[in-house]
């Protein structure tokens, strides 16, 4: 029996504001496009732990990183041109770590 691939998206992430809860979102281009080739779209929100990510990424045949604001290059010993757009710090830690763990994972 043919098994579908299980892809992961991470998210963009906003913080609550004022006025509304924090959200976090994917725009559907993602997952369709999962979707057409033949995969089932996970959708990973922002996670603290390693192990929990660890969990996650146990389950995954590939990931999808989605685009979005830029990464902060102060993280990196560098200057902030004034041409970047800082990503949300969460995310930003985030998708740091999820990086990491697909590279040590060689995960396509």
């Amino acid at each position: 029996m043919f098994h579908k691939p299980l892809i992961g998206i991470n998210v963009d992430y906003r913080d609550a504001k004022q006025d509304s809860p924090a959200v976090a979102y994917v725009t559907a281009g993602y997952f369709n496009a999962i979707s057409k080739a033949g995969g089932i779209p996970v959708i990973v929100p922002p996670q603290d732990s390693e192990d929990d990510l660890n969990a996650i990424l146990d389950q995954l045949q590939g990931f999808v990183l989605v685009g979005g604001q830029d990464l902060d290059p102060r993280n990196d010993g560098f200057m902030l041109h004034p041409s970047v757009r800082p990503m949300n710090e969460r995310r930003e830690a985030f998708d740091r770590m999820l990086v990491r763990l697909l590279s040590e994972r060689r995960m396509p």
